[in-house]
This record gives C-alpha cells, sequence and structure tokens, in this order.
C-alpha cells in the first residue's frame, strides 16, 4: 500500500515537474504558491497525514516584501536551480 501511494506521488510530481519546468513564469508562479502557505497545499498535506503550521490571522509579511523575498531567494539559489532544473529534464526524457 504504502509503495503504491508513493509511487501514485511520484507520478503526479514527476507531472507537475513537467507543467511547471516548461515555463519560467510556471516556475515562479509555483515557488510562491508553495512558499505561500496556500490553503490548497494545507488540504493536499493534510490527506497526506503532514499537519502544517496554523494559518495565522494577520499576514506577517505584505504582498510587496514577500515578492521582495523570492526575488532575494531566487537571485541566491539561481546556480542550484539551474543544476536541478536540468537534472530532472535529464531524469523525465528518459
Amino acid at each position: 500500500m504504502f509503495r503504491m501511494v508513493h509511487y501514485l506521488i511520484y507520478l503526479a510530481s514527476k507531472q507537475i515537474l513537467r507543467l511547471v519546468l516548461s515555463h519560467p513564469y510556471r516556475l515562479l508562479t509555483f515557488i510562491r504558491f508553495l512558499l505561500s502557505g496556500s490553503l490548497y497545499l494545507r488540504k493536499f498535506l493534510s490527506i497526506l497525514g503532514i499537519e502544517a503550521m496554523p494559518i495565522a490571522k494577520k499576514p506577517i509579511f505584505t504582498y510587496r516584501q514577500m515578492n521582495r523575498a523570492i526575488g532575494f531567494f531566487l537571485r541566491l539559489m539561481q546556480p542550484v536551480f539551474i543544476y536541478v532544473v536540468q537534472f530532472v529534464r535529464l531524469e523525465v526524457n528518459e
């Protein structure tokens, strides 16, 4: 059972990576989605049995601050992202 769930998650993540990596803007949107603590992500994690942190009543950062932080993080991690994208594209193509 666990192997089947693990395999389904692997297939879903592979499909998501194909969609996300096909265009740079989609990758940025996907990272923003992950960092925003989205309700859908929380729901998905709760289905998998992973408890997410509780949603704050008041946002900690404004949208502009969040965009700056994400931009800084992406510039800082750009070499790593390029390596990961190249590796994943090789894996997906095989």
